[in-house]
């Protein structure tokens, strides 16, 4: 590792130096146009196809080791390039130019030097904007949705002004609005995507390390199929099928290779007579169940090595939560019996400081009352008033106030919650305000350390 990382600076100057030397030139070439008064518009576009490259390759090889996604490099062109966009706007005003200039079509008619550097900014801060925000799932959907709805709206709102009066005698108004019904659509998509990767770009990796570790596991081989990609049903197991966990005493240490005899070994064949003769028949018998014994010991020693080598940092908390939750409470799966419905909202009111109090309210109360039959028909019409309150109380409460009360929490008390929150926003009418709640929880197991190690150690257990 430390000779690749030593490596990997020195083959990147093969490339660094070039583009620095390209670069260099460039930045000369704006200079001397600068100060002759005849800037040229595309000398900056080259500029910046160079430069943006360089300060990437820079910043892999000397600064950040770490292998970042695409998204993150097309989010810090997106901010640098409106940064410097917005502060050669204000050098353009503070060389005394009008600001009308920055409109369109007086901008790509201008001869200062700003605004011939504008022009090209303006581009790369919308286009990148816009790979960012339709390449990723959590923004393609709302993009495409709002951008015909806001352009729409823009354009009857210019026509609407029009007619009125400051407007419609005011020819540098009417600019002004005409460019923003044409350029604030690229504009947001820019800071849109400026803005992706300091608010999505943590979970945006998060849920791509989850699924390359699914995609891993279902290429996994499983027994009796050495090499063969495990099926789907394997993978996402039902809740019901999770086993309870199994004491760590009872766990065997996986036996070294070393140790291991063949099979051949452990049962040697008796000794024959040397008048005896060797059946060929049953000697093809014997070689076959041989080679089918030494297949599977070898298949049952890969997949040993690969969970090995599989650690438990690549899973996200989603998968851990689901995983270590369904394992430690799955006497709470039994949706269609009365002790595991009244264990889900024990939980839920244990975890959750709004709703400490409900099993003492009438509606709990009678939910947990001993008359009760252990009956679908009989507890679920009781159910629902409940799960309405529990809706109820966490709507009115007080979210900044529980902050105190969910730090002296226990975080095994904090995953059954959470488990019981998302099993009733599956099958409630405020399914929402129990998924929101699950949500909470789940942001504490991310920012929690005491929670994150408890799960991650719960996790590794299993």
């Amino acid at each position: 590792m430390n000779q690749q990382n030593g490596t990997r600076p020195s083959r990147g100057l093969g490339v660094i130096l070039p583009l620095a030397l390209v670069s260099l030139i460039l930045f000369r070439g704006i200079v001397s146009s600068i100060l002759a008064g005849r800037a040229n518009m595309w000398m900056f576009v080259d500029f910046y196809l160079f430069s943006v490259p360089l300060d990437i390759m820079i910043r892999r090889n000397f600064r950040n080791k770490r292998a970042f996604p695409w998204y993150y490099w097309a989010s810090w062109i997106c901010r640098w390039a409106g940064i410097v966009m917005i502060v050669l706007s204000l050098a353009h005003l503070a060389l005394g130019s009008r600001w009308e200039v920055l409109l369109y079509p007086e901008l790509y008619g201008s001869d200062l030097w700003t605004d011939r550097a504008i022009v090209p900014l303006r581009w790369i801060f919308s286009l990148s904007g816009i790979v960012v925000i339709l390449r990723r799932e959590e923004t393609r959907k709302k993009a495409l949705y709002f951008t015909p709805v806001l352009f729409f709206t823009m354009c009857l709102l210019y026509a609407f002004t029009l007619r009125t009066g400051p407007v419609a005698n005011n020819p540098s108004l009417s600019n002004l609005l005409g460019n923003v019904v044409l350029l604030l659509i690229p504009h947001l998509y820019g800071l849109g995507g400026a803005l992706f990767y300091p608010l999505l770009g943590k979970k945006a990796e998060e849920e791509d390390a989850a699924r390359q570790a699914a995609r891993a596991r279902q290429k996994a081989p499983q027994p009796g199929a050495p090499g063969r990609p495990a099926p789907a049903s394997s993978v996402a197991a039902p809740a019901s099928a999770v086993k309870p966990p199994v004491p760590a005493s009872a766990v065997k240490p996986p036996v070294p290779a070393s140790a291991v005899k063949p099979p051949a070994a452990q049962a040697p064949a008796p000794a024959r007579s040397k008048t005896t003769p060797i059946n060929p028949a049953a000697q093809r018998d014997i070689e076959k169940v041989l080679s089918s014994q030494k297949a599977d010991y070898e298949a049952r020693m890969r997949r040993t090595a690969d969970e090995m080598q599989m650690t438990p940092e690549h899973a996200s908390v989603d998968e851990m939560l689901e995983k270590t939750a369904a394992r430690l409470f799955s006497e709470g799966q039994a949706a269609a019996a009365l002790g595991g419905q009244r264990q889900l909202v024990y939980w839920m009111a244990q975890a959750v400081p709004a709703l400490n109090g409900l099993i003492r309210q009438p509606v709990g109360k009678q939910f947990f009352s001993p008359s009760l039959r252990d009956d679908p028909d009989a507890f679920l019409p009781v159910l629902d008033p409940l799960l309405a309150e529990a809706v109820r109380l966490l709507e009115s409460r007080n979210a900044a106030a529980e902050t105190g009360a969910w730090e002296k929490a226990d975080p095994e008390i904090l995953c059954a919650g959470w488990y019981a929150l998302t099993r009733f926003a599956a099958v409630s009418v405020g399914g929402d305000a129990f998924s929101r709640e699950a949500d909470r929880l789940k942001a504490r197991f991310r920012k929690d350390k005491a929670c994150s190690a408890w799960l991650k150690n719960a996790y590794e257990s299993a």
